[in-house]
């Protein structure tokens, strides 16, 4: 038998005593949540080179050397300058978020005394704008329809692909006019927020939206400003931008339906398709652009933080050009966006 290993333990010693067994030290965890301060010295970081920091709070281009915004007064790397940005979540999450902007702004003038006197006019303005397209579009499209119903419209359309066609068309008529109620309103929504009609729309709403957006702001921030009457001579510049903007836009919305025609030649859902993403995602960038414009943004600063936030832009617009085509609601939806822009551009984490 082999001998067992010798103890180090001296002759007599006492037995040491049984440690109990030790549970494990819980592991830190991997990461930790952002601070508002670490999102404000995050938002610190210019998405595009070359250009100045912003503040993180209300966007003013910052100089190197201050220590304090010369609009909102706090440092732009404190928790103060952090408090209503929201950090990027999932690309659901974030079209949510955007979606959710257009129903705050209602809310936010609905209940702001101080926004009701800036809100008044381009709301004025959206419903007579309402009335009438949606008269013109009642009246050109019983017209139409008046006569594509009418089984002996196609009497002369004879032959295999005349009477194909036939068919078609007065099937599109039918089915136009008994759904008439929900027809009118889309059709509504597509010449108010698609190519080229929305250049008209686009260039008398675009001052009427940055004066909303900059009361709006004034007020969420709680600026000195808020309390005094607008200063329409300092908007001036940034309206006239707006405008210029409005236009540029609306030509690339006419640039991406050419690019998409292939998609709209597909049946039904290719169509749909076509008729609707080009104004919904133009709509996000356009109808915030006028926050942009107030700043004094440079185009590759709109450029890159459209795409750095494109999910929540799209969103945003997906759910203007929706509400366009809801009856009574839609006669709300320019000041109300004007407003939920303003709301999407603070709580941006990237400026």
């Amino acid at each position: 038998m082999a001998d067992a290993p010798a103890s180090d333990k001296p002759a007599g010693a006492p037995d040491a005593p049984v440690q109990a067994a030790q549970p494990p030290a819980p592991a830190a965890p991997a990461t930790t949540a952002l601070t508002k301060a670490d999102l404000a010295k995050k938002a610190l970081i210019p998405l595009a080179a070359g250009v100045p920091a912003r503040c993180p709070r209300c966007g003013v281009r910052l100089l190197e050397t201050q220590k304090a915004c010369p609009r909102c007064g706090v440092d732009p790397a404190s928790e103060a300058a952090g408090a209503l940005l929201v950090p990027e979540g999932s690309w659901l999450r974030e079209i949510f978020r955007g979606a959710s902007y257009v129903p705050r702004g209602f809310w936010k003038i609905l209940t702001t005394p101080r926004l009701w006197p800036v809100a008044a006019l381009p709301f004025l303005v959206n419903v007579i704008i309402f009335v009438l397209v949606s008269w013109l579009v009642v009246h050109v499209l019983r017209g139409w329809l008046e006569g594509y119903v009418n089984p002996h419209r196609f009497d002369n359309w004879t032959g295999l692909w005349w009477g194909i066609a036939s068919w078609l068309v007065w099937g599109a008529a039918e089915l136009v006019y008994h759904l008439a109620p929900i027809m009118v309103p889309l059709i509504v929504a597509w010449l108010i927020g698609a190519f080229p009609f929305s250049l008209i729309f686009r260039i008398i709403f675009a001052p009427l939206a940055t004066i909303v957006s900059e009361r709006t702001e004034q007020i969420v921030l709680d600026l000195p400003q808020a309390k005094e009457p607008l200063d329409l001579g300092s908007l001036a510049a940034s309206i006239t931008a707006s405008i210029i903007n409005s236009i540029l836009l609306v030509l690339l919305q006419g640039l991406v339906y050419i690019v998409l025609i292939p998609i709209g030649l597909i049946p039904f859902f290719g169509t749909l398709i076509w008729l609707v993403l080009p104004p919904a995602i133009l709509a996000g960038m356009d109808h915030t652009d006028p926050n942009f414009c107030r700043k004094d943004y440079w185009m590759r600063e709109r450029t890159a933080l459209w795409k750095a936030r494109h999910w929540r832009f799209l969103g945003f617009g997906l759910t203007f050009f929706f509400l366009l085509g809801i009856p009574f609601v839609n006669a709300f939806v320019f000041p109300t966006v004007a407003a939920g822009s303003a709301l999407l551009y603070l709580e941006l984490d990237r400026k």
